[in-house]
């Protein structure tokens, strides 16, 4: 049975450019969303340093443990850490986050009530039990595609302070993060075995 907290966090909240609780950081963004809908703990937006891991979805399981790695050598900095809650790199850099105690904001490539329907249901839910952010924008109802996926890519950039690629596939939307990324100033990071 959820407490009123729990079930404060998983409110979805709709956010203008013009609302005090906007991430700033997002108003550099081009075109960008004139809704940002929210669910969980707003002021994890002004926690940091955030840095976003990014990567294929057709994660390896030496992939998938240097996703984890770089995760587990940030917790030292106590980072936030931004992702898109996608299958592999994604998935695995939200999933140490919470086991090392980081705040996650997450950015799925859909809506958040079509979020909560998928099967990546469970990691939202993983994430806002632990105190971190689901944010997404797109209407509420709108389901993943590819295109939505370039799309947040875009905010995934926007919200971070440095950005690591950890893997990546020709054409894949984190080479669109990493663009981005560089466009708008942000921190390009390579991991390495010693630290970050």
């Amino acid at each position: 049975m959820e407490t009123n907290v729990t079930a404060a966090r998983k409110e979805i909240v709709r956010l203008r450019p013009a609302d005090p609780g906007y991430p700033p950081r997002l108003l550099e963004v081009p075109g960008r969303a004139r809704i940002l809908r929210v669910m969980g703990d707003r002021d994890v937006f002004q926690m940091g340093p955030a840095l976003a891991v990014v990567g294929t979805r057709n994660a390896g399981p030496e992939v998938v443990k240097n996703a984890r790695r770089v995760v587990e050598l940030s917790a030292e900095f106590g980072m936030v850490i931004v992702s898109g809650m996608s299958p592999g790199v994604d998935e695995a850099a939200h999933e140490m986050a919470i086991k090392v105690g980081l705040r996650n904001i997450a950015v799925p490539g859909c809506g958040l009530e079509a979020l909560l329907k998928s099967p990546q249901a469970p990691l939202a839910h993983r994430i806002l039990d632990a105190g971190g952010l689901v944010v997404s924008p797109f209407p509420s109802a709108s389901l993943d595609t590819p295109e939505r996926r370039f799309w947040r890519n875009r905010v995934i950039a926007a919200l971070c302070h440095g950005l690591v690629v950890v893997a990546s596939e020709p054409g894949g939307g984190e080479l669109e993060a990493q663009r981005w990324a560089r466009t708008l100033e942000r921190r390009l990071i390579e991991p390495t075995e010693e630290g970050l």
